[in-house]
């Protein structure tokens, strides 16, 4: 489950990705990869993301496992909680408070 230091994680690896593995031949990001991709990434592609990244945080909200729909009126700072009280727990990305 994604938690919010993850995203310090996901971070850091793009950055890396950026740095060490985009300046040389496809082949050699392959391996690290999970899926075949039609394009090269680029640059700019990757500053997006870490940019996107950068101004989100992790919440979360119960799913009803049958239909997915939400069953909690709010996004919750806690994964525990969440989990306690439903049947799938749902990953939601928004906009940082800063």
């Amino acid at each position: 489950m994604l938690k919010p230091r993850h995203l310090t994680l996901l971070r850091g690896a793009l950055q890396f990705f950026g740095e060490e593995l985009l300046p040389h031949e496809p082949e050699v990001m392959r391996p690290y990869l999970d899926q075949d991709v039609d394009d090269e990434f680029t640059s700019s592609e990757l500053q997006e993301l870490q940019r996107f990244l950068s101004r989100v945080e992790v919440r979360y909200t119960g799913l009803d496992a049958a239909d997915h729909e939400c069953v909690q009126p709010q996004l919750s700072h806690s994964l525990d909680e969440v989990a306690a009280s439903s049947e799938q727990v749902a990953v939601v990305l928004i906009p940082a408070e800063r």
